[in-house]
């Protein structure tokens, strides 16, 4: 039995397998789809909870979707949120309903940022600790801190690696929130954010540091220093380390390596067996599987080349050096049942004539790596505003016609792009889209108020 997936956002599909698409966001995917359901912003978890409903409605391409996934059983559920425009309610809400309704499905989550899976899983979130167990004790989310600064509630806030202005929406009350706050940033990076810190400092970045991360399946896999720092940059655990001395504490930690033994003795997160052992495949967290030998360093070898071993000019040289590392025997890992049930945000039904706004992501909008570095300025997401055709018809547009976008919020110009795949009654555009003189076309649109974000468009 093939795969079958249920995509609540963007994913590859691989040949073979079968893909449900319920989408609020233009892909060249749906094309490949056994079964597409468009979704308008607001309206996935009333679309998810027909689908789980036993009555049969006839015509309707839900039928077809539930009869494809079954009882649940060889189904990925790959879930996330597509549009920064509506409540994140309305997803998390489909989620928790797909988990009770599929018991024997799987779920991959879709998180965009690098190593989210990873900070989750040293937690770095509300209600976890590392190896994903779960406190009582709650938390402030980023929104809520963000608040809280706003208000003179929270004092002082450390931001560690990201910038806060490029990753939020609601950029205003964020710059209020840091202009009131007493701000330590530890970054390797420029960006927005470091015109409201008071102390930075400068740590180790990607391609200079040795460590691990965790992608989307679990996997933990190894990263190697390339190149060496510039200046005075610090790996994390010395910042760490100093930060707590100075606050009168001591982590006991002196190195990464110390570091990955001690992640993978208490939480079982496999830091250590993967940094030693150089595999370039990683391991599964949670698993039982044994990790890869260790193997001595060749000197010779670089990424294509075959190793000297491998073609009869001798053994690898390099000492090995083993550390046997005992993990605790048990780790209760949180699940659905330390959640508390989500209740989606209320939205009516969207009128004929009305036009929602979808804010997707791309791969570059305002992200840290984008702001530090000017060789992506090209790549950025241009001022472009998709629509339906017959959307795009019944408002009088075509494709290449400049179009005023206006909410209660805000207004900004775009120019039009019509695709077949777009969700009737939307209009799309990119987090992090900018006019020809840089200013932000999108972030200005969103009504962070309301559940869902209405707009009209005119021909400019």
């Amino acid at each position: 039995m093939p795969i079958l997936f249920l995509r609540l956002r963007e994913t590859v599909v691989h040949r073979g397998q079968k893909l449900i698409e319920f989408t609020s966001v233009a892909t060249g995917l749906t094309e490949h789809a056994a079964v597409s359901i468009p979704v308008q912003p607001g309206e996935i978890a009333s679309r998810v909870a027909a689908l789980t409903e036993k009555k049969r409605s006839g015509a309707d391409p839900i039928d077809t979707a539930r009869e494809l996934i079954g009882n649940g059983e060889e189904v990925v559920f790959i879930v996330g949120r597509s549009n920064v425009a509506e409540d994140a309610s309305f997803v998390e809400s489909a989620i928790q309903t797909l988990r009770a309704s599929y018991p024997k499905a799987k779920f991959l989550s879709a998180l965009r940022r690098s190593n989210v899976h990873g900070a989750l899983d040293m937690g770095l979130a509300p209600n976890l600790r590392p190896g994903r167990t779960f406190q009582a004790s709650e938390g402030r989310n980023s929104v809520e801190q963000i608040n809280a600064l706003a208000s003179g509630k929270q004092k002082a806030v450390l931001l560690a690696g990201g910038c806060l202005i490029g990753n939020v929406v609601d950029q205003k009350t964020a710059k209020a929130a840091l202009k009131k706050a007493n701000v330590v940033a530890v970054t390797g990076h420029g960006g927005a954010t470091l015109e409201f810190a008071d102390v930075v400092l400068p740590a180790l970045v990607a391609n200079e540091r040795t460590g691990t991360f965790t992608n989307i399946e679990g996997r933990v896999l190894s990263v190697q220093a390339k190149v060496v720092a510039a200046g005075t940059a610090w790996n994390d655990v010395a910042i760490a380390s100093e930060l707590a001395e100075q606050f009168g504490q001591s982590l006991g930690l002196s190195s990464v390596e110390q570091t990955a033994q001690t992640i993978e003795s208490t939480t079982g997160y496999p830091a250590w067996s993967v940094l030693s052992a150089q595999s370039v495949e990683g391991l599964l967290v949670n698993s039982s599987n044994e990790g890869p030998a260790i193997r001595p360093l060749d000197p010779i070898a670089f990424p294509g080349v075959q190793p000297a071993s491998s073609i009869g000019l001798g053994a690898p040289t390099g000492s090995l050096a083993s550390t046997t590392i005992e993990t605790v025997s048990t780790v209760e890992r949180a699940d659905e049942g330390d959640l508390d049930k989500v209740k989606a945000a209320k939205s009516a039904a969207p009128k004929a004539k009305e036009i929602r706004l979808v804010v997707a992501r791309a791969l570059y909008d305002d992200g840290m790596a984008v702001q530090a570095s000017a060789a992506f300025d090209n790549l950025r997401a241009l001022a472009i505003a998709t629509f339906n055709p017959d959307t795009a018809k019944k408002a009088g547009l075509s494709a290449g016609d400049r179009v005023k976008v206006s909410s209660k919020s805000g207004k900004a110009t775009f120019e039009v792009r019509e695709d077949v795949n777009a969700v009737p009654g939307t209009c799309t555009v990119l987090l992090g889209a900018r006019d020809a003189k840089g200013t932000d076309q999108v972030r200005v649109l969103v009504e962070f108020e309301e559940p869902v974000t209405r707009v009209e468009v005119v021909k400019a």
